[in-house]
């Protein structure tokens, strides 16, 4: 009960994920990773509390393996586009914050910074995305690697986009659990490929086509 009310409010974000001090994702990732995997063995164990288990593991990142690529993927993606790594622009700004301060805000920035690009430099639908994600200039201001600067065009946006939407993959897969494509992703290697597995899997696969990606609606359509 203790673990889940101190989970709760730091999904909720009132508790500092950290103050003055830098976590590279990769030790991000391993530690979240452990205590998921830590809740699952408690969850096959204890019967009578898996249901308070679930409540934990509902304000949790996946953790996984792929925190080391949040650092390194969006260094890669600057050098290919030639964005430049000088002070005072926003894709520095962030590349610091991922570097040094990755947080599952980052999820809610990225798909903000794809909506500008994809919307050809409108601030009006970056701001707008970052409300739906709860974040607005102040947040952005308070991280230990602040982001202060708005996003700005910078040369072909439609790589920019493809960019960014494989890099959003990569975020979700360390900080978002509740992501319906993603969960889809990583339960294909348990379910197997032969009977009642591979039923399951054709049947998920064609309500994420029926929905084109759209994983929110994803998760009422499963339900009906």
């Amino acid at each position: 009960a203790w673990m889940f009310v101190w989970q709760r409010f730091s999904f909720m974000r009132l508790l500092d994920w950290q103050r003055n001090y830098n976590t590279q994702p990769r030790i991000l990732a391993g530690a979240t990773d452990r205590v998921t995997f830590k809740l699952a063995d408690l969850w096959k164990q204890n019967v009578q509390y898996r249901p308070l288990i679930r409540l934990v593991l509902s304000t949790m990142g996946r953790g996984g393996n792929n925190g080391q690529r949040i650092r390194d993927e969006i260094l890669h993606i600057m050098h290919r586009n030639h964005i430049p790594e000088t002070r005072g622009h926003f894709y520095e700004e962030w590349h610091q914050k991922l570097h040094n301060n990755t947080t599952p805000d980052d999820v809610g920035i990225c798909r903000a910074l794809i909506a500008f690009l994809r919307s050809h430099g409108d601030m009006g639908v970056y701001w707008r995305v970052l409300e739906e994600h709860g974040i607005d200039r102040q947040r952005l201001e308070s991280y230990d690697r602040a982001v202060r600067s708005e996003p700005y065009m910078h040369g072909d946006a439609g790589r920019l986009v493809w960019e960014f939407e494989n890099y959003l993959k990569i975020l979700q897969s360390v900080h978002d659990s509740t992501d319906l494509k993603t969960a889809i992703d990583h339960a294909r290697g348990a379910l197997g490929c032969f009977g009642d597995g591979h039923r399951v899997m054709n049947m998920l696969d064609d309500v994420m086509g029926r929905l084109g990606g759209n994983t929110a609606t994803g998760v009422k359509s499963l339900g009906q």
